[in-house]
C-alpha cells in the first residue's frame, strides 16, 4: 500500500497478480470498479438520492472501471448519465450489463454533443473515469474542451486511479487534465501522483487496497508519512548526559548570510541535539547573528585552527549561508572527506563539493540535501530529465554511498538500497532558511541513528510535521522558517501523547 510506481511497473504488477492468482483482466476491472464506487461513496453518500451524477467514461481499462463504479452505483438507485469516449467499444462483460440496464437517454457520445457547457452545467458530482495512467499524448480536440469547461465548474470531482491528463511517471499536464477533489489510486501510489503538477490536480489521494501481488525484480519504491515517524519514535532514557544525544559543529555563513548556520543550529538544538557550534570564519565576526545564546561558536583564520572543534564534533554540518567565494571552504571540505568525518553538505556546500566528486569514494555517512537546481548545478544535468524517475536521477550520487534528499514540493530520500517519497510539506514551507532548518534537524538524527537513510528520513518526518503546525498557526503565506522550529517540540509532545495512551491501553489489558 505505501509502494509507488509508474506506469510499466503497475502494469506489470497487474500481469503478475493475474498469473499467481489465476485471475482475468476482467476480475481486476470489477474490484478495482467495485473498490472505488465504496471509497466515492464515503464522501457522497448522503447525495444519492438528491443528485444527479455525471461519469466520463474513456475507451480504456479507465472506461472499464468507470462501468463498474456505474453499474454500482445505478443498482444503489443513483440518478446516473454516462458521457462516453467510445460508446460501440467491445467492453467487458461487466461494463456492459451496466449500459444494458441504463436507459437510452442516460447514455451520451462525447461527439453527439454540440454544447458542452449547457450540457454539463446542472451536474454537481462528476466522476472522472477518462483516462487512467497510460495516456502519454496530449490530450486536443473536444475532449480537451470538455476538462477545461469542467474545470471552470464548481462540481465535486473524483478521479479513478489518477486524474485525466496527468503522465502516470512524471505529473505532467498533457494539453490539458482534470482537477479532481479527491482521487482514488488502484494498489499504489503513482510518480504521477507527486511530481510536477500532480500532486496540484490530485488533492486528496486514497490508495485503495485490491490485493495485487508485487512482481519480483521491480524498483521498490516507499512512501513515507508522519506516522512512520510515531512509530520509530523512543523516548530519552532518565540517564542521560548532552554527549548522548550529538555534538555537531555548523561550517556556513558569510557576509549577508550569518543568519543561516545559526537557523540550523537552533534547528538541531531543538531537535534533539545536546550540544552546537557554529564555526566562524575571524573576518566575517563583525556579521555574527548570534539570535540563540544557547548556540556555541568557535572562531578559525585557518583550517588548522578547526581541528579541535572537527575532533570534537560527531557531525559536521557544512555550508548553510557558506557562500560561493569562502577563502577556506575547498580545503576543509577536503580535510572533512578525508577524516571520513559524517558528514551533511546543504545550500553552497554543494558548490564547493562538485569537484571532489570524481574522488569521492566510500566515504563515511554523507548526506546531500540538493533541491532540484541544485542538484543540476552539480550533475550538470537537465533540470527535469523526463526520461529518468528522480531515484534515477540521484543515482551516480547514491552509488558512491552518499544518501541524497532532493527537496522539492515532494521529498526524495535515496541510498544505493532505497528510495523514499514524503509528500507531508505545504507551500509556507517555501521560505528562506527553511532548507537550513531542515539540515540542522538531519544533522541531528545523523549524530544519534549513525545511518543516512535513517536520519534523513527521520529528519524529513520531523520538519514536515512541524511545517504543517506552522503553517495551521500562522497561514502559509506569513509563515517563516522560526515558526517551523517553534513547532518541532509539539511534534515532540504529540510523540509523547501516543507513547503515553500505548502504555495506557498495555496497562488496561
Amino acid at each position: 500500500m505505501n509502494v509507488i510506481v509508474t506506469e510499466r511497473e503497475m502494469r506489470r504488477h497487474e500481469e503478475y497478480t493475474c498469473q499467481k492468482c489465476q485471475c482475468s483482466t476482467t476480475q481486476l476491472i470489477e474490484k478495482a470498479g467495485a473498490s472505488l464506487y465504496r471509497d466515492f461513496l464515503r464522501y457522497k453518500q448522503e447525495e444519492m438520492l438528491k443528485s444527479r451524477l455525471l461519469v466520463l467514461v474513456g475507451p480504456g481499462n479507465n472506461g472499464s472501471d468507470a462501468l463498474v463504479f456505474s453499474r454500482l452505483a445505478f443498482e444503489d438507485g443513483w440518478e446516473l448519465t454516462l458521457l462516453m469516449v467510445d460508446p460501440n467499444r467491445d467492453w467487458p462483460s461487466s461494463a456492459k450489463d451496466c449500459q444494458s440496464q441504463l436507459a437510452l437517454d442516460a447514455l451520451f457520445s462525447l461527439e453527439s454533443i454540440p454544447d458542452l457547457p449547457s450540457f454539463i452545467a446542472p451536474f454537481t458530482i462528476i466522476v472522472d473515469g477518462l483516462f487512467g495512467v497510460g495516456i502519454n499524448r496530449p490530450i486536443t480536440g473536444k475532449l480537451k474542451e470538455l476538462i477545461e469547461v469542467i474545470n471552470r465548474q464548481s462540481a465535486f470531482v473524483y478521479a479513478l486511479d489518477i486524474p485525466s491528463g496527468i503522465h502516470a511517471d512524471t505529473g505532467q499536464v498533457l494539453g490539458s487534465a482534470l482537477k479532481a477533489n479527491v482521487t482514488g489510486a488502484l494498489q499504489y501510489r503513482k510518480l504521477g501522483h507527486l511530481l510536477s503538477d500532480g500532486m496540484d490536480y490530485t488533492n486528496e489521494l486514497n490508495v485503495l487496497d485490491l490485493d495485487f501481488l508485487f512482481a519480483e525484480g521491480e524498483p521498490l519504491r516507499q512512501y513515507l508519512d508522519f506516522s512512520d515517524f510515531l512509530a520509530g519514535y523512543k523516548p530519552r532514557k532518565r540517564r542521560s548526559h548532552k554527549y548522548d544525544y550529538g555534538n555537531i559543529l555548523v561550517i556556513g555563513g558569510s557576509p549577508g548570510m550569518m543568519g543561516a548556520p545559526e537557523i540550523a543550529a537552533m534547528s538541531a538544538l531543538r531537535s534533539g541535539a545536546g550540544l552546537v557550534k557554529v564555526a566562524v570564519y575571524t573576518p566575517d565576526i563583525p556579521y555574527v547573528q548570534p539570535v540563540f545564546p544557547e548556540v556555541m561558536h568557535t572562531f578559525y583564520g585557518s583550517v588548522e585552527e578547526l581541528n579541535l572543534a572537527i575532533a570534537q564534533s560527531d557531525v559536521i554540518l557544512f555550508g548553510p549561508g557558506l557562500g560561493r567565494h569562502h577563502p577556506l571552504a575547498t580545503a576543509l571540505l577536503k580535510k572533512l572527506l578525508e577524516m571520513k568525518m559524517p558528514l551533511v553538505v546543504d545550500a553552497d556546500g554543494l558548490a564547493y563539493l562538485k569537484n571532489e566528486l570524481a574522488n569521492l569514494k566510500n566515504p563515511a555517512e554523507l548526506i546531500l540535501t540538493p533541491h532540484p537546481g541544485e542538484l543540476k548545478a552539480l550533475l550538470d544535468q537537465d533540470l527535469v530529465d523526463q526520461q529518468k524517475t528522480p531515484e534515477k536521477q540521484v543515482e551516480s550520487l547514491s552509488a558512491l554511498g552518499a544518501t541524497v534528499v532532493l527537496k522539492a514540493h515532494w521529498t526524495l530520500i535515496a541510498t544505493n538500497s532505497d528510495s523514499l517519497y514524503m509528500t507531508g510539506g505545504n507551500p509556507g514551507m517555501a521560505t528562506a532558511g527553511s532548507g537550513d532548518v531542515l539540515s540542522g534537524i538531519i544533522a541531528t538524527f545523523l549524530a544519534q541513528e549513525k545511518r543516512g537513510g535513517l536520519a534523513a528520513s527521520k529528519g524529513v518526518l520531523l520538519f514536515q510535521e512541524a511545517g504543517r503546525l506552522a503553517a495551521a498557526d500562522h497561514q502559509e503565506e506569513s509563515m517563516i522558517a522560526s515558526d517551523i522550529i517553534a513547532k518541532i517540540s509539539e511534534v515532540f509532545r504529540k510523540c509523547h501523547d501516543k507513547l503515553n495512551i500505548s502504555l495506557n491501553e498495555k496497562a488496561r489489558r
